[in-house]
């Protein structure tokens, strides 16, 4: 026989704590992915579709990533150096500068 004990109604009732969970399991397994919203609905087991319904209806978002950040990058440190040194001096080498700096059309 199932014993049940009398404990006081957990606030916000059933529907709310079953939506406070599924919050907290997307937001956690986002984390988890960086954001990769196709590798957490995999960990999830939901097609990626259904987990941005469910992010939508929880009113989850992700954030995007820093622009900026992306920016301070090997890339943009030779675009920075290539104005302000000559070819020949620039940090990288001559090679190297070349290959970052090549244009689709120029030869290798």
């Amino acid at each position: 026989m199932l014993q049940v004990k009398k404990e006081p109604p957990a606030p916000g009732g059933f529907h709310d704590q079953v939506r406070d969970f599924r919050r907290r399991l997307i937001q956690d397994t986002l984390r988890k992915t960086g954001g990769n919203q196709t590798r957490a609905a995999e960990l999830l087991g939901l097609s990626r579709p259904y987990l941005v319904r469910l992010m939508n209806q929880l009113d989850l978002r992700v954030a995007k990533p820093d622009v900026q950040r992306q920016r301070r990058g090997i890339g943009h440190q030779h675009q920075q150096q290539a104005h302000h040194e000559p070819r020949e001096n620039h940090a990288c080498g001559g090679g190297l500068w070349r290959a970052a700096h090549a244009g689709p059309g120029d030869p290798d």
